[in-house]
């Protein structure tokens, strides 16, 4: 399973939050309104929609299957991660892909032998957490 932006962000608790709306919000079609202008938002007291999403021109991007419609009064933080973080999760992502947790590490035939990956030496977090670091905060207003 591929490890989302949101994952990430959860981990290291920092949502790149630049601002918020507060007040009512309606969610139609994917789209958003009002919309946030920023490329990416988090929902904080949707009964519905509660989460991090990618925004472009109002609407909210990779949802399967399409948003239930709702109204609600709540809060979107306008987060905006920088490229090189969301580089880093892409990279993050094909990592846990390519070495999944318990994953098989080394294998022999002829005397067969196997070697797998302990589950916490690595994991993505791991893996990336110098590359991470820079990124890390202690708490997060979003969430």
């Amino acid at each position: 399973m591929a490890v989302s932006v949101a994952a990430v962000m959860r981990h290291i608790n920092n949502y790149f939050e630049v601002g918020c709306i507060s007040g009512g919000f309606a969610i139609s079609g994917n789209a958003i309104a009002p919309a946030p202008e920023s490329p990416w938002c988090f929902v904080k007291g949707s009964w519905m929609h509660d989460g991090l999403y990618k925004v472009i021109g109002g609407k909210l991007q990779d949802v399967p299957g399409g948003l239930p419609e709702e109204e609600f009064t709540g809060r979107v933080w306008l987060c905006k991660p920088p490229a090189e973080f969301l580089s880093l999760c892409e990279q993050i992502s094909a990592y846990d892909d390519q070495n999944p947790v318990g994953s098989l590490q080394s294998e022999r035939f002829g005397g067969y032998s196997k070697t797998r990956f302990s589950n916490a030496a690595h994991s993505w977090q791991e893996a990336f957490a110098v590359h991470l670091a820079p990124y890390k905060r202690m708490f997060t207003e979003v969430g």
